[in-house]
């Protein structure tokens, strides 16, 4: 962590505390996931 990183809290049923460091947008992670060759997957062909 480093001055000025935002965080959630988020409060689980048993009572613990979650602390998550945001340390990226939505738009850096655009593409994170592509490998250059492989196809797309349909939604309906990904496991639940």
């Amino acid at each position: 962590m480093k001055p000025g990183d935002r965080m959630t809290f988020t409060l689980m049923a048993d009572g613990t505390v979650i602390m998550r460091v945001k340390t990226k947008n939505i738009m850096e992670l655009a593409g994170m996931l592509h490998k250059k060759g492989r196809k797309a997957v349909p939604l309906d062909k990904m496991s639940p």
